[in-house]
């Protein structure tokens, strides 16, 4: 069941990620994702698998965010359940993150990314490089072509990956057959597949 005060009206962007037990990450996460958003209207739907190191009670208390329950199953169920709020909520852009990440780019990196799916409707999705481990800057990919481990992606474009492998509501964007993030991988395929960049 959801724990938030969010506005009633879907905000532009539901930026979704898992977390359990690393408050200290989380929080500097969504400090840097609010200043990556910019201007955009925004929610933080936080699948949580039952931490009792202070992070429920923290995301309470954030008015931008909300707690979701996300169990201990693995990556891909909890995700799948913040992508499931972020259908209900209407919101017209999605944008998957780790709880661990940081917005380093200057921001508002993922206003820009809305920017930028909004003037090309051929593009489904925006990936963001990543400091994976601090080895370096990279974007993720698959056969050449970028993936949605990060991305910022379109809601009806979630939505007919999900009822491409199988999903009739459209709210299990990553793959239901894998535990962690093979699916991520997944999907990003799927949306070329289905002819967007």
């Amino acid at each position: 069941m959801p724990s938030s005060s969010l506005p009633t009206a879907p905000p532009t962007v539901a930026v979704v990620f898992g977390t359990y037990q690393r408050l200290k990450y989380l929080q500097r996460a969504i400090a840097s994702f609010r200043d990556a958003c910019g201007s955009l209207s925004r929610a933080f739907l936080v699948s949580d698998g039952g931490s009792r190191d202070g992070t429920r009670e923290w995301l309470k208390a954030q008015p931008d965010c909300e707690l979701l329950d996300g169990g201990l199953d693995g990556a891909v169920p909890a995700f799948n359940v913040g992508f499931a709020r972020a259908v209900d909520l209407e919101s017209p852009f999605v944008i998957t993150q780790n709880d661990e990440n940081e917005a380093q780019c200057p921001p508002p990196i993922f206003e820009r990314a809305v920017e930028i799916l909004q003037a090309e409707p051929s593009v489904g999705a925006v990936a963001f490089e990543m400091d994976t481990r601090r080895r370096g800057w990279v974007c993720e990919e698959w056969a050449g072509l970028p993936y949605g481990n990060t991305c910022c992606v379109r809601r009806e474009v979630g939505m007919a990956v999900a009822r491409a492998q199988g999903d009739p509501a459209g709210k299990a964007w990553w793959d239901r057959r894998f535990k962690t993030y093979a699916s991520d991988t997944v999907f990003g395929l799927w949306v070329n597949r289905l002819g967007w960049e």
